[in-house]
């Protein structure tokens, strides 16, 4: 990616735009459940459904590594704890709420 935007190539600025845009939607909903902002339509199956995937990232890295062979075995077991960590968080955040 980092080639490609040395390059001039756009795509690397779109994707990391679309996960920019996705996870900030992803923290308005956790303030959302957390009662920092107003209720947002849906707001606990959201939650739910960030949770899972956030601890599916997290649990499915053994999978991932093969499409990914590039990456070293510390990103993906530092990347998958941090993906792991916040879908528990987001987990428990929306069973207490």
């Amino acid at each position: 990616m980092a080639l490609m935007a040395e390059a001039g190539d756009t795509h690397p600025t779109i994707v990391t735009s679309v996960i920019i845009l996705t996870l900030s939607i992803w923290s308005i909903y956790g303030l959302s459940g957390a009662r920092g902002i107003g209720k947002l339509p849906l707001v606990r199956t959201v939650l739910v459904l960030i949770s899972s995937i956030y601890v599916l990232r997290g649990l499915a890295f053994v999978v991932l590594m093969s499409m990914f062979p590039e990456n070293s075995i510390t990103f993906w077991l530092v990347s998958s704890t941090i993906c792991l960590s916040i879908g528990m968080l987001y987990s428990v955040g929306t069973y207490q709420s």
